[in-house]
């Protein structure tokens, strides 16, 4: 499976399938094991670096619920864990999460 820069996917953490948002490039991750990623939560709590999404912030696929991409949480992952691609970004919503990196 590859994943890109944009792409929202799905991890197995502790059993439960959790979102992230994938940030680095797509030719990274195909030449390492791990990729820079964000989490997203379906808390929709307002704060500082958390962007709200819904499908229309989607170039493709849909996600179940308004979530909200948590910026100031980033981290890596063994691109093992990903389970699958869920949807991509759209290029604006991409770069209101660059600007807020």
């Amino acid at each position: 499976m590859v994943f890109g820069l944009g792409t929202l996917g799905y991890i197995l953490a502790f059993l439960v399938l959790r979102p992230v948002l994938i940030l680095s490039k797509t030719s990274d991750n195909i030449e390492t094991d791990d990729i820079i990623t964000c989490g997203i939560t379906s808390h929709l709590k307002s704060a500082k670096y958390l962007i709200l999404i819904d499908n229309n912030n989607l170039k493709d696929g849909n996600i179940p619920a308004k979530s909200r991409i948590k910026v100031d949480k980033l981290f890596t992952l063994d691109k093992n864990i990903i389970k699958k691609n869920v949807a991509k970004l759209n290029k604006e919503t991409f770069e209101q999460v660059k600007k807020n990196l």
